[in-house]
């Protein structure tokens, strides 16, 4: 059978939280370099100012957008609920962005839990919370494993490079020509290694329990890495004219790779029913829209995009998931 997702967001929910983020941001710029033309330290100060309101004032607006969506969203005509409290998740960025800096970065993949977990976990359907499974540990794993080595090696190659090219400029015999190869294979690992890193952290961030129902995605590397590759060339070679069909494809890809298992048996998976035939032209249209209007119908575009998304998207399932559920 298949089980119907749908949204009702409205521009008109985001607007007022985008907007004020997108004012103050121009207040900023304003006083920024308003000070810089008078007094450079003056600057500074304006700077950090800024820096530390938004970091005060993020988790508040990231919330409030995150509770008007989700709660927009109804799986088999019931809503999703929401029960996040501001305080709560203001305190919990706080804390994890100071240890995230003490530790060099290393409390990172705890606090990106901490965030996804709190979310999940106060987010449900039928009074059921969506609960968390994957670990920060896992996440440093992937990340050290998979990142750290291209990342070292790129910038390696890069310093080597820029001296190399240094050394010629002034003269001296530099083997500029090797430097520079040694440089485009570090950054063809570096771009490797980032959709293989991409791959595993879907496969991380799509994690969760619901009832005695496990929601994870089940993609294989060598496919995952041919799509996300392939359709990003494409974006690039036709100067982003591409990106409507980009989206819709990758999103058809990992949607229809989530799947609901039940018990270790697979019982049901995502289906994402949008194509480019009635996609590519209205996501252009939402985009022309927006630049047309400086900016301005942003909110009303994500919106449509999003709704879009989330109403060409269904269950199929071998049985019917909630009403079974509701009357464990």
């Amino acid at each position: 059978m298949e089980i119907e997702l749908k949204s009702s967001l409205k521009g008109k929910d985001l607007w007022l939280p985008l907007f004020s983020l997108f004012l103050s941001i121009i207040i900023f710029y304003v006083f920024y370099f308003n000070a810089v033309f008078n007094d450079p330290l003056s600057a500074i100060r304006v700077a950090l100012i800024f820096m530390l309101a938004f970091i005060m004032a993020i988790p508040f607006v990231q919330l409030y957008i995150l509770k008007v969506m989700l709660t927009k969203i109804s799986v088999n005509d019931k809503a999703l609920a929401f029960t996040g409290e501001y305080g709560r998740f203001f305190l919990i960025n706080l804390g994890g962005i100071l240890l995230t800096c003490i530790t060099l970065g290393f409390y990172g993949p705890w606090y990106s839990r901490k965030i996804i977990d709190y979310i999940s976990s106060n987010t449900s359907l039928e009074g059921s919370p969506f609960n968390f499974k994957s670990t920060g540990g896992n996440l440093l794993k992937l990340t050290l494993l998979i990142l750290v080595i291209p990342f070292i090696i790129f910038y390696t190659s890069l310093a080597a490079f820029v001296i190399a090219t240094l050394d010629y400029n002034a003269g001296y015999t530099s083997p500029l020509g090797i430097f520079f190869a040694i440089y485009i294979l570090a950054s063809t690992l570096l771009a490797f290694a980032l959709y293989a890193f991409y791959h595993f952290f879907y496969k991380w961030y799509v994690n969760f329990q619901w009832k005695d129902k496990s929601i994870t995605l089940s993609t294989n590397f060598w496919p995952t890495i041919g799509i996300m590759l392939g359709q990003t060339i494409l974006t690039i070679i036709t100067f982003g004219i591409y990106w409507p069909a980009r989206y819709i494809k990758l999103n058809r890809y990992f949607i229809s790779k989530i799947t609901i298992a039940e018990n270790e048996n697979n019982i049901g998976n995502f289906v994402f029913k949008g194509t480019c035939k009635n996609g590519f032209l209205y996501f252009w249209g939402q985009t022309l829209l927006t630049i047309i209007t400086f900016g301005i119908y942003y909110p009303w575009a994500y919106t449509n995009i999003f709704n879009w998304t989330i109403n060409n998207t269904s269950v199929s399932s071998s049985k019917d998931l909630f009403i079974a559920a509701a009357t464990n």
